[in-house]
């Protein structure tokens, strides 16, 4: 019988650095056998969901690691390489991803961010947070208002958006496209100040294979929900 709790954060941290690197697809392999096994798909559902809450808080606790190593890097004996370098070729990370990510973390640290909307920005995924951690970093104030637009931004272009105009308040470069999808399902494209029409999505549609390929478009093309 597959102990499920095997597949949670710590232990899937202690037990990847213990043994090969595929210990998680092979303990999945069994996971789906005993589901089989069982005619229960609600082993394999369990899991499923776990995984996917890893997925979404790794990216943060890499963030906090990083922030916390770049704190403490004087007090390392066992390396003689910079920061950066030692954490880009060791953990495998972009260089350019290294400063950026503790920027992320520093949000969380150094109280940048309101209280009252410090758990809904912390939901939010590590490519949302990059480039406000940026921002702030480059010495740019967000007001309130726009702390709360980012809080409730649908996607990552909107969060995107939200730093440009109400943060930077830089417009959209000149010449390029934008599309927005209005609460009718209508898309526009706005380019040059000029208002185009480009289709529609049938939002109001429950269909759930409708759904599924309305967002996968929004997705996929960008499109910002207003």
């Amino acid at each position: 019988m597959i102990d499920h709790d095997d597949i949670m954060l710590i232990e899937t941290v202690e037990k990847s650095i213990q043994q090969e690197d595929g210990w998680v697809l092979k303990k999945i392999d069994a996971v789906i056998q005993e589901s089989v096994e069982k005619h229960a798909a609600l082993i394999a559902l369990d899991v499923g969901r776990q995984l996917k809450k890893i997925s979404e808080v790794s990216g943060l606790a890499l963030a906090k690691l990083i922030y916390g190593m770049q704190a403490n890097w004087g007090t390392y004996q066992d390396v003689n390489d910079t920061f950066v370098d030692t954490v880009s070729s060791y953990i495998g990370l972009h260089i350019d991803n290294v400063p950026r990510y503790a920027n992320v973390w520093a949000l969380f640290a150094e109280n940048v961010i309101p209280e009252e909307l410090r758990e809904d920005i912390q939901q939010r995924s590590i490519k949302d947070l990059i480039p406000i951690g940026a921002a702030i970093n480059q010495g740019y104030e967000i007001e309130p208002e726009a702390w709360g637009k980012i809080a409730g931004a649908p996607d990552y272009n909107t969060v995107l958006q939200v730093i440009r105009e109400d943060v930077k308040q830089k417009p959209p470069k000149s010449g390029s496209m934008q599309l927005y999808l209005d609460r009718d399902g209508t898309i526009w494209a706005f380019r040059n100040e000029q208002r185009k029409f480009v289709g529609s999505l049938e939002m109001s549609d429950e269909d759930e294979t409708v759904q599924k390929a309305a967002n996968r478009i929004i997705s996929g093309a960008g499109i910002i929900v207003q």
